[in-house]
């Protein structure tokens, strides 16, 4: 079975894709959610991600599904 790239979902989604799958939220926001410890975040090197399981659950949490975060904007 040959798997394609656009077939592959991301595990990991760093802070702009973060803040878009949010809904579009700033940087800023999404940082002060983080460290509020209300967004669990993952650190390699440098830089900041987030797992689509982490974020799912924060919007579960705010009694939205994801359709609604995005259409929420």
């Amino acid at each position: 079975m040959n798997v394609q790239a656009t077939d592959v979902k991301p595990a990991l989604f760093d802070v702009n894709a973060s803040t878009a799958y949010l809904g579009g939220i700033g940087r800023t926001q999404f940082y002060a959610l983080a460290s509020q410890g209300d967004i669990r975040t993952v650190k390699i090197g440098r830089r900041t991600f987030v797992t689509r399981d982490e974020l799912d659950r924060y919007i579960a949490a705010l009694g939205l599904t994801h359709s609604q975060a995005v259409d929420a904007r």
